[in-house]
């Protein structure tokens, strides 16, 4: 495969032969990678000196066959740090993308699709509506739903507030209260601090730590009496802690009562309640004013794609739509304009993903996934209960199990013993002031011998 173009080719372009046998490489390396994941560590420490020596070096003036660069893409920038589709992988949140969603953001890369505008991507367009059409429809959100994919939770979090400030109540300015709990996610927080909301009171959670509702109550009074003005309340349909799920309904009465807008961080587990033993878990998210899920998590697909749906779906365009003088030529032709959604102008084909792994697996099968992760959780619990060396301290609550060592051995020591393995990586937690281990099952391609085998990594810690 020649660098240098041939004579029917002009500029950067390659001709069909090299895209082939180029695209056909690329290929190869993906399925090497997902049929032989079980057979390299879960995590691989990056040595900085030898990676810039590998993937560094002067500006190159001169190209080069690109196949030649496939072993070092993989070996160097892609095989180093965490395996997040390691089936041993429990730390954080696992993320275990599926082969046809890969090939789609393939695909959408390779055709450069703008999914901005109507006039950019129509397809696309169709495509997205579809999709947020089936989750809705799945989930028994209200018909006046509308959402918009971004980049993932923290952007969907972002947008879904944005419109709460823009369309709730009245300007309020610095007295604008927002409510959140010790639980929720550091992408809130960082949101609504973007937002300007300089008022966020935490309000205490339970023994389980799901927020309390009767508390939000108390705070919303108190803060009225001061001559604050109560806006939005934030819950967790599964805290990325514990996998806590707040009483949605409870927490919805008390916000119609006070006139709060409810936000619900579902990014998490949200779309776990497609499965059975999920919707079981989670009661309430078609009460949620504004709610974040995330479909690189619990659908399966490549990183990143982040749900937002706002229940009076039209606030959404009402808040984001922007037209300069520009893009009129655009919205001539009518139709869905995704970047009327949300801050992004220039944006990619991500529903691609979601549609090709959905319509290859189906929900079925999906939902099959989704509750053999949760199933996987109570194994975990089971065995560190039965363990004389751990104790459970919360869970498995929607897949996460946090625990300790009886032994009286640090978490770190049970994170660095795990990963030392080579088996599996788990993370750590603070609850209650105390530092836990924690695990999160999540991903498709774990099974119980991965279960057993970081466990039993951990429990002989020390």
């Amino acid at each position: 495969m020649s660098s240098s173009p041939g004579p029917e080719v002009r500029g950067l372009d390659m001709s069909a032969d090299e895209m082939r046998a180029l695209g056909y490489a690329a290929v190869d390396a993906i399925v090497e990678h997902m049929s032989g994941i079980r057979d390299i560590p879960t995590y691989t420490a990056g040595d900085a000196e030898a990676l810039a020596r590998s993937l560094g070096g002067p500006p190159p003036m001169q190209g080069c066959d690109p196949r030649e660069l496939i072993p070092t893409v993989v070996s160097d920038a892609l095989h180093t740090g965490t395996r997040t589709d390691h089936p041993g992988m429990l730390a954080y949140v696992p993320n275990h993308p599926t082969f046809p969603g890969a090939i789609a953001d393939f695909l959408a890369a390779g055709a450069n699709v703008f999914a901005g505008s109507w006039q950019g991507g129509p397809g696309a367009a169709v495509v997205e509506l579809t999709v947020l059409g089936w989750i809705r429809e799945l989930l028994g959100l209200d018909a006046s739903t509308a959402g918009v994919i971004q980049s993932g939770g923290s952007m969907a979090n972002l947008v879904g507030l944005t419109v709460a400030r823009d369309a709730h109540l009245p300007p309020g300015g610095a007295d604008r209260v927002a409510y959140v709990s010790s639980q929720s996610h550091s992408s809130v927080t960082r949101a609504l601090s973007l937002l300007g909301i300089d008022r966020v009171h935490e309000v205490p959670v339970d023994a389980g730590y799901r927020l309390l509702a009767d508390e939000l109550s108390r705070a919303a009074d108190r803060d009225r009496a001061a001559g604050l003005l109560p806006w939005c309340a934030v819950a967790a349909a599964g805290s990325t802690n514990t996998g806590a799920v707040d009483d949605l309904p409870a927490l919805s009465a008390v916000c119609r009562e006070h006139g709060l807008w409810l936000h619900v961080d579902g990014a998490y587990g949200g779309l776990i309640a497609l499965g059975d033993r999920g919707r079981a878990a989670i009661r309430g998210l078609e009460l949620a004013d504004s709610l974040v899920l995330d479909a690189h998590k619990s659908l399966f697909v490549p990183i990143a794609a982040g749900l937002v749906m706002i229940r009076d779906g039209g606030l959404l365009e009402r808040t984001f739509t922007v037209r300069p003088e520009y893009l009129e030529d655009a919205y001539r032709l009518g139709g869905v304009s995704f970047s009327d959604r949300g801050p992004e102008l220039t944006r990619p084909f991500r529903a691609l993903k979601l549609w090709m792994t959905i319509r290859a697996f189906g929900f079925e099968r999906i939902r099959g996934s989704l509750d053999a992760g949760l199933e996987l959780a109570e194994l975990a619990a089971k065995l560190i209960e039965r363990s004389d060396r751990l104790e459970v301290v919360t869970g498995p609550w929607l897949g996460i199990v946090t625990f300790r060592s009886t032994a009286e051995v640090p978490a770190s020591a049970l994170v660095e013993a795990v990963t030392a393995s080579g088996r599996g990586m788990i993370s750590t937690t603070v609850l209650g002031g105390e530092t836990v281990a924690r695990l999160c099952v999540l991903g498709h391609r774990t099974r119980a011998v991965d279960i057993e085998r970081v466990l039993a990594a951990a429990a002989a810690a020390g």
